[in-house]
């Protein structure tokens, strides 16, 4: 498979928790991730494209990197589990943010507007996307810096 990888001007702030999610789902879901040990900062985000010859330029996967951190001499090998897709969209979202929104058509249809424009963000706190060819389970993984602390992570929708 070709894989086009682009990065994204908008860099997303993260505290020490976030969640990784369809944005339909609530923060007590079983079928989403959270993590605890994020290292705070500026996020630079990219987004890994697949052109399928049927569907059309796809989002085959959606990597958050630390600032601090040249993405090419990060390992993003640690496998966190996966999450669950039935909104078609997926991210990455600071835990308060995703906790303080209430999962109504009003908040939901401003994440998917973010999507459709390719904005991707509502507060720099938050980055969704369409999740590959929709719905499913996807796998997370993360890397991390010598302290133990997460410094990037990827959504993998088409391996």
């Amino acid at each position: 498979m070709q894989f086009k990888k682009k990065k994204i001007n908008e860099k997303i702030t993260f505290p020490e928790e976030i969640i990784i999610a369809d944005p339909t789902y609530k923060a007590d879901s079983p079928y989403i991730i959270q993590l605890n040990n994020v290292q705070k900062g500026q996020y630079n985000i990219y987004l890994d494209f697949y052109s399928d010859p049927q569907w059309g330029q796809r989002i085959a996967s959606i990597t958050a990197v630390h600032e601090n951190y040249e993405p090419k001499f990060v390992d993003i090998d640690i496998e966190e589990g996966n999450i669950t897709v039935d909104s078609g969209t997926a991210g990455i979202y600071a835990k308060d943010f995703f906790e303080h929104h209430p999962r109504n058509i009003e908040w939901l249809e401003k994440i998917w507007n973010t999507v459709d424009t390719k904005k991707y963000t509502l507060e720099n706190k938050d980055f969704t996307v369409n999740s590959g060819f929709g719905d499913g389970f996807y796998n997370v993984y993360t890397a991390e810096n010598i302290h133990n602390q997460i410094i990037a992570i990827s959504i993998v929708f088409i391996e």
